[in-house]
């Protein structure tokens, strides 16, 4: 995963230039675990609230933790 400086014209029908991007490798064989990652990643990108603190985040281990946060979980008390 990257939060790249400057956002790039990907082309992307909705004409938003992209600037979190995700690179996603997984074992031969083990297409269900690659399906799940995407599925995953797909869900939280949705979330404003998420990419803002994704693009916030300003070491490698808060952004791993904001992905790994269960998306199910309440608001911690």
């Amino acid at each position: 995963m990257a939060v790249l400086r400057k956002a790039i014209d990907f082309q992307s029908v909705d004409e938003i230039p992209v600037d979190v991007v995700f690179l996603v490798l997984t074992p031969p064989g083990r297409t269900s675990e690659h399906l799940r990652l995407l599925a995953c990643i797909a869900r939280k990108v949705r979330s404003e609230a998420f990419l803002t603190a994704l693009r916030a985040a300003t070491v490698p281990a808060a952004a791993h933790d904001l992905l790994m946060k269960d998306e199910t979980a309440g608001p911690a008390a």
